[in-house]
């Protein structure tokens, strides 16, 4: 089980280091499909363990899509995939549901692991994203409001909590 954690930040630090946004989008995608594997080994909560997989399968499949528009059109798809995939990925509100249901059901370290590799990857590919393509940020006021959303809903969810 090591070497799945090995082999995790190893693909993530990878995927940091090389060019192209298709290869280092596959790269952190093998990030975080490795951790999912040691989340479905460490879970004993199935329904989590499949939560997590259609979360790091359709997060993958709308980043990657985006990712291949970039180069080739500007449009409104590139940017509505990159936005969902980068909102369900990060564990955005509303999209942050899958992340409570997996912190219970595996070992502390792990989902420590499983929101570093996910959310560097995330970050860094926003951040490379930002400077190779300015234009998927030009509606600032559509990114604006989805950071908005998920903070105040975060917030609201906090107060809502009952121990």
């Amino acid at each position: 089980m090591l070497y799945l954690y090995a082999g995790a930040g190893f693909l993530c630090v990878l995927g940091l280091g090389v060019e192209g946004h298709f290869i280092r989008s596959l790269l952190l995608e093998g990030a975080a499909f490795t951790a999912l594997a040691l989340v479905w080994q460490a879970s004993e909560d199935r329904a989590a363990s499949r939560v997590y997989l259609l979360t790091v399968i359709l997060s993958a499949a709308m980043t990657i899509g985006g990712m291949l528009g970039v180069g080739s059109v500007q449009n409104n798809l590139v940017i509505a995939l990159l936005i969902a995939g980068f909102s369900l990925k990060l564990a955005l509100v509303p999209l942050s549901l899958w992340l409570p249901m997996v912190a219970k059901a595996v070992p502390a370290p792990l989902i420590g692991l499983v929101v570093a590799v996910v959310d560097v990857a995330a970050f860094s590919e926003l951040l490379i994203l930002r400077q190779s393509a300015p234009w998927l940020f030009e509606p600032m006021q559509v990114w604006l409001a989805v950071a908005l959303v998920s903070a105040l809903g975060g917030a609201f969810l906090m107060i809502a909590q009952r121990i």
